[in-house]
């Protein structure tokens, strides 16, 4: 009787270290995007990834210093046959963020080393942070959480904050917060940059349209992986912004390209499809 195909010996079940493994420089920059992968690798590179554990899904669990000290957890999904990461993050952003890269490129790095990492205990504070159910714990089983509220929940708290500033308040406080962030700096370039009127004359030169377009796109780029609402708008308000930037300077055909990726790419979000419709017409020959 011929041996099942469970039991021959050359057929292994892949490991979720083999998972790990797997994700490469260019998934983290698909996923997270290119500025935010490039922060991730380095934050890693800078021992600010602490206490990294592994749960019982081969998921990953750390906390990262920033801004704050951010618990993130980060996990794998297959898309098209190869390991995705997806996360959640007590920063701002929530998900894709530096802090779930700099986690993922730490483990990779143990993984290298051959170093032993903990498993993570399903009592860990952290993950009442993060605010999400555990690894063998069912949703509905809500604990009490003392924890400080989720990035979401501090959401209309954070708004109603700014709104509260007067113009100089606000002004000072973006600026005192680009000082310390390079991600907000650059973002902030690549919107001065956007708003900038076109040069004429003799002062054609001085202005530089092609870094403008470079700052424009990383802002995007930083954006385009979140799946959220408030991500669809601001991706698809600058690529309109950008629009005609690229046809001024005889650049319309890439434009169409680059429109063109981006609606293949993210053609499984049909609400970021409505919001890029919105700001730039459909597609031809819809």
């Amino acid at each position: 009787m011929p041996r099942s195909k469970a039991a021959r010996p050359e057929e292994v079940e892949p490991t979720p270290e083999d998972g790990w493994r797997g994700v490469r420089r260019e998934d983290l920059e698909g996923w997270a995007g290119v500025q935010a992968a490039g922060r991730g690798r380095a934050y890693q590179e800078e021992g600010r990834v602490r206490r990294l554990a592994v749960d019982r899904g081969g998921g990953l669990l750390a906390t990262v210093l920033g801004q704050d000290d951010y618990a993130t957890h980060v996990w794998l999904e297959s898309q098209g046959g190869r390991p995705r990461p997806e996360s959640a993050c007590t920063c701002p952003i929530g998900r894709a963020c530096k802090h779930a890269v700099a986690a993922v490129v730490e483990y990779q790095k143990a993984l290298a080393d051959r170093r032993d990492v903990p498993r993570a205990d399903e009592d860990d504070p952290r993950w009442y942070d993060l605010d999400e159910p555990r690894d063998g714990v069912d949703a509905g089983e809500a604990r009490a959480r003392t924890a400080r509220p989720t990035p979401r929940a501090w959401d209309a708290r954070i708004r109603a904050h700014l709104e509260s500033l007067t113009r100089d308040e606000l002004i000072e406080a973006v600026w005192a917060l680009a000082q310390e962030s390079p991600d907000v700096y650059e973002a902030l370039r690549g919107r001065a940059a956007l708003q900038e009127p076109e040069p004429s004359g003799r002062d054609a030169g001085a202005a530089d349209p092609d870094r403008a377009l470079e700052l424009s796109r990383e802002e995007i780029d930083a954006v385009l992986p979140i799946a959220e609402p408030w991500a669809y708008e601001r991706a698809a308000d600058g690529l309109a912004r950008l629009r005609p930037l690229y046809e001024a300077r005889g650049r319309g055909p890439e434009w169409a390209g680059l429109v063109a990726a981006i609606r293949e790419k993210y053609r499984n979000r049909p609400r970021f499809l409505e919001k890029l419709d919105a700001a730039l017409g459909p597609p031809p020959g819809t």
